[in-house]
Formats: C-alpha cells, sequence, structure tokens
C-alpha cells in the first residue's frame, strides 16, 4: 500500500484579496506518495483551522474544504471560503494577537483527518487587517506635506482645498482614489530598508529573489515552496541482448513532465539516431557491452535510469584451407582453395617453409607462389587459412609441395637437367664451358667432347685440351690418333715395316720405288 505524504508549502498570501470581498487568503499545497512521486488527479478533505495566542492556542475559526489534486498534485483552496465548522472568519481579530494556521488532512475525501501540522500565519491575517486599504493591493503609509498627499512607496495626489488631482501611481475616479500600480512591488534590500512599512506589507526582494513581509516589527523572507512539477521518473527500459545484430530500438518512457536525453554511460563507439527520443535506435559494436542512460530534466530537478545493451557473437563456422596442393611444373605456384567466410574474414600466412608470396592474403583461391632453393627440387609448406571477426578467430591448414620437372633441380633462376646441361653440369653453377679445336657437351652430369672440328682429333681423351690432334699430318697416320712406330711408315690408312726391294708387296707404298706385280722394285 502507498503511503502517502502531504507537503505544506508556501501560502499565496494577499495575492488575491478583493477589494469587495477580502474576507479569504489563499492556501495552495501538493500531494506526494512516500516514493516522493506527484499524486495527480486524487480527491482529498482538509480541515483549516485558526489558533489564536501560540501554537496549541484555542479555535477561533475551523472549516473544511473537498478538493482534487490537479496533474501537478496540487491543490488549491480559498481559507475564509470553505464548510464553516465553527467561529466566524470575518469576526476574527487578526491585529489583537498572533494567529497559527493547523492543517489536517484525509487523503480518502472522507473525514478522518490526520494532523499534518501547524504554523504561525505572518501575513495572509496582516493583510485582512488591513482590508481599509481599498482597492489597493499592498500597503503603503500616507503622509501629507502642504497640500500634497504622499505616498511611502511612491506616488502622490494634491490637497487643493479638499479637491485631488491623480499623480504618480495613484489615479482619481470619481470619490475614489485608485493605486494605478497594483500587485507587489519589487524592490532591492537597500530600497526595502528605506521605505516605512505597516504590518502586512508585502515585496518581492530583487536581491534575494524571495518574497518578504512585514509583520509590524520585521521584516520576515518566505520561502519558496517545493518546485513542482517533478521531472517524470525516468525508465530506461529493460536490458537487451542480441546475437551478432548490433541495432537495438530502445523502449524508455515518454515524460509527461521534462524533456528526456540518452548518454552512453559506458562502452565504445555506438550511436543514437535521436538521442532525444525515447524509442531511439541505437547501433553499436559486436562484442561489446554498453550501459545507455535515459535522464529526464526540466527546470526543478533531474533524474535518470540506465539500460544495458550486449551484443553477443556467435560460434565461429569452422575454416577450410581446402586440399592439399602440389606442382612440379617449375613454376612453384599452386592456386589454394579455401571455403569463403560467411562471417568475417579471412587471411592466408605461412606456418612453416621458408619464404613464399599469395597474390592476395584474404583471397580464398590466392595464387601461393613458393620460394625454391637452390640445388633442390622439391620446396614444402604449411600454410594456414584464418578466419577473424571482432568475436574470434579460427583457422585450418593445407600443406603445398612445389617443385622442378622430372629429373630437375631449381639452379637459378630456373629449373635444369644437371645431367645435360652443359652451363649447370652435374650440379648448380658447373658449367663445361670451351675447349681448342672441340665442342664439348654434359652428359650424365659429366662434361665430355660431342665433336671435333675437321682435320683434329681428341686422341688424348682430355676434355680441357679438347681436340688436340691435327691428324691431316704426320706423325698421325692416315687421319687418325695412329702415330707409327719407327721402322714403320703409313701405309694405305695403317702403320706397316718398309719393304727391301723382291719383296712380295700389295701397295706402293711398301716398296722403296713401288710394287710391280707384287714385287717390291
Amino acid at each position: 500500500m502507498k503511503k502517502i505524504f502531504f507537503v505544506i508549502p508556501t501560502l499565496l498570501l494577499a495575492v488575491n484579496l478583493l477589494a469587495q470581498s477580502p474576507n479569504a487568503f489563499k492556501y495552495q499545497a501538493v500531494v506526494r506518495n512516500s516514493s516522493g512521486n506527484i499524486l495527480s488527479s486524487q480527491r482529498v478533505s482538509i480541515r483549516i483551522s485558526i489558533l489564536q495566542g501560540n501554537i496549541s492556542g484555542s479555535v477561533v475559526y475551523s472549516e473544511t474544504h473537498v478538493d482534487t489534486t490537479n496533474n501537478f498534485g496540487l491543490i488549491n483552496i480559498n481559507v475564509g471560503e470553505g464548510t464553516v465548522v465553527s467561529g466566524d472568519f470575518s469576526s476574527i481579530n487578526w491585529g489583537a494577537d498572533a494567529h497559527f494556521i493547523r492543517i489536517e488532512i484525509d487523503f480518502a475525501g472522507g473525514t478522518s483527518f490526520q494532523i499534518m501540522g501547524t504554523s504561525q500565519l505572518l501575513s495572509v491575517p496582516y493583510a485582512l487587517y488591513s482590508k481599509e486599504a481599498g482597492n489597493i493591493k499592498y500597503h503603503q503609509q500616507l503622509s501629507k506635506s502642504g497640500d500634497t498627499i504622499v505616498l511611502s512607496y511612491g506616488g502622490f495626489v494634491i490637497d487643493a482645498n479638499t479637491s485631488y488631482k491623480a499623480g504618480t501611481g495613484v489615479k482619481i475616479s470619481g470619490d475614489s482614489i485608485i493605486n494605478s500600480m497594483p500587485g507587489f512591488r519589487s524592490l532591492s534590500q537597500s530600497e526595502i530598508d528605506a521605505i516605512i512599512p505597516v504590518a502586512g506589507t508585502m515585496v518581492y526582494n530583487t536581491t534575494t529573489n524571495k518574497l518578504n513581509v512585514y509583520n509590524g516589527t520585521n521584516w520576515y523572507e518566505l520561502p519558496y515552496g517545493d518546485c513542482v512539477p517533478d521531472p517524470t521518473i525516468a525508465n530506461a527500459g529493460i536490458d537487451q541482448t542480441q546475437i551478432n545484430d548490433s541495432v537495438f530500438t530502445l523502449a524508455a518512457n515518454n515524460p509527461q513532465y521534462g524533456t528526456g536525453k540518452w548518454t552512453i554511460f559506458s562502452g565504445t563507439g555506438g550511436s543514437f539516431s535521436d538521442d532525444k527520443d525515447p524509442n531511439a535506435v541505437f547501433t553499436g559494436r559486436r562484442s561489446l557491452t554498453y550501459t545507455l542512460r535515459w535522464t529526464i530534466t526540466n527546470g526543478c530537478s533531474s533524474n535518470s535510469d540506465d539500460v544495458n545493451i550486449q551484443v553477443l557473437c556467435s560460434p565461429m563456422p569452422a575454416s577450410e584451407a581446402g586440399p592439399d596442393k602440389s606442382s612440379s611444373n617449375g613454376t612453384f605456384a599452386v592456386t589454394m582453395g579455401a571455403t569463403s567466410p560467411t562471417d568475417g574474414t579471412g587471411t592466408w600466412s605461412v606456418v612453416t617453409g621458408s619464404g613464399g608470396i599469395f597474390s592476395n592474403v584474404h583471397d580464398p583461391a590466392a595464387t601461393f607462389t613458393g620460394t625454391p632453393i637452390q640445388g633442390t627440387s622439391t620446396v614444402n609448406y604449411s600454410l594456414a587459412w584464418t578466419v577473424s571477426n571482432v568475436c574470434s578467430s579460427v583457422s585450418d591448414n593445407a600443406g603445398v609441395s612445389v617443385s622442378c620437372g622430372p629429373s630437375q633441380i631449381y639452379c637459378a633462376p630456373s629449373c635444369t637437367n644437371t645431367q645435360i646441361d652443359v652451363n649447370n653440369c652435374g650440379s648448380c653453377g658447373h658449367a663445361c664451358g670451351s675447349a681448342p679445336h672441340a665442342t664439348l657437351n654434359c652428359n650424365g652430369g659429366t662434361c665430355q667432347i660431342a665433336s671435333c672440328d675437321p682435320g683434329w682429333k681428341d686422341c688424348d681423351g682430355i676434355v680441357g685440351n679438347g681436340c688436340e690432334a691435327n691428324t691431316t699430318s704426320p706423325p698421325y697416320c692416315n687421319g687418325s690418333c695412329t702415330i707409327c712406330a719407327p721402322g714403320s711408315k703409313c701405309c694405305n690408312g695403317s702403320c706397316v715395316v718398309t719393304k727391301s726391294t723382291g719383296d712380295a708387296c700389295v701397295y706402293n707404298c711398301e716398296c722403296p720405288t713401288g710394287c710391280v706385280g707384287g714385287i717390291c722394285h
């Protein structure tokens, strides 16, 4: 059950006193519950009692009122115009003694009254006591100097044989002297100190911004009552959590009193579609938690409420680097076959292996080119395809083997067969070069003489000196590497022993002068 309490505010004294019916004064109060919230549109009963002499003095007048609070929780009643319980309001002798006002209330609108408090009256009754002032809405002291009647707050009339003329602040209508400057005067403290007040005089002090009332002896400052209405109690709505989706529709309350405004109390980044809209769209960042504050402010005060917004990430799907890849065409390049990520960004990297480059590290079908190693035919790699988002990352590896062609190794700048390459014969960088009167080749990884110039032969089998023998001239026999021994000579492509005359013969070159009929001559 809500506990209701009654706030006794400053009395609005003598502001609306009527010249013809001065026997009443305004009373205003605010009704709130125990949480300080204004109770609007609630029917209540109030009993007003005027006590004489002291706070527990005798009741000289009592009346009741039934009123309904307005949207601001306010009740407004005219003391002196209620349902009379006892006494006569118009007969109260306000100037004879101090008077107090006691407030009792039944929050259900019945007659079970509870005493809310008693306080001394400092101004309204004294304004009533001075009701002979007529239409003048604040008290002024009159004095006469010669034929001029002067008012203490300013203004004057001229006494010309009982005929009056209007002056500053006073006008004449028939036989009536009328104040032409109605309402409270606004005076500074120094100006207040300079006037000669009477009991019930009330002014607005521009130095302190408060109402001041004179009780006949001293000035009293009337404090203001509670500032009303308080801003609507802020409600930022319920906490929200979403997976992957970082766009939220907020659900704060729309203030009846005051203006609302969203702010980010904690969390990085984020924005509102309209920070004054209770149903603004807030865009945050995934994997983050935000505390958003809804503050309602008016001229009285402000209050706020927070709501937590959380953007979670769904589990990352497995990363697929694709099948292992290989090439043996000497380019050392392969086309990768990873799966494109559905969330986040994929990135290739080399896990094991020396060197290597990607055509585009974020392309699942990037071309990877390995770095060959001198003197080897194959290079092996392990490549990772890693998919990452703001929440997490997952990886998968693929093996890559790149090599030269069959029977080849890498000899910069390309792959070659060192069994037949004259520039890399047997090993990288071993060139066969050149030799005299010879053409060289590489055979089985060894440099050899492939051919000799015409008339020349490699008779000693040494590659380095090439085709060193000119077999077209002695001591070589008939264009070959044969050299005839002493006592023999080259005859018809062969070395033969020189024959004597009369010896049997076949060729003329066997005999001293020739071979005739098979006999040397």
